[in-house]
């Protein structure tokens, strides 16, 4: 359009007017749902959800990575997600926060743990990480 509207021009015609038309617009809800609308048709529920899953890996470049997002995808079908919830903190961080907040008397906490928290302490001073 553009190449000729500009051919156009020089021409001494007027330009056109560029008008987009869209092929569909997709969403997903998640857990088999969605929706869409595809060529002026709106479609719902599992059928907009098991199109716009097929259109997503067909633009997947390579059949490899296509069939590895689909075993994914199976397993996620079959099989309820894994929600596990894993502590970043450590053990010796914990017990630094503690002793800042005074909570925790330090000698108490190391006196039946001979090893790691006293090696966590030995740059400590106040609760706080000596320079």
């Amino acid at each position: 359009m553009l190449a000729r509207n500009i051919f156009g021009v020089f021409n001494g015609r007027p330009p056109q007017s560029f008008v987009y038309d869209t092929l569909g617009m997709m969403g997903s809800l998640g857990h088999s749902k969605a929706f869409g609308q595809l060529l002026k048709v709106r479609v719902r529920g599992v059928l907009a959800w098991f199109v716009r899953r097929t259109y997503y890996l067909l633009q997947m470049p390579g059949w490899g990575r296509r069939l590895h997002i689909m075993i994914d995808w199976s397993f996620a079908l079959l099989f309820r997600p894994d929600i596990v919830k894993i502590s970043l903190d450590s053990e010796a961080a914990l017990l630094l926060r503690e002793v800042a907040a005074g909570a925790v008397n330090v000698s108490e906490r190391t006196e039946g743990n001979v090893g790691s928290d006293e090696r966590s302490l030995a740059g400590m001073h106040e609760g706080k990480p000596s320079p």
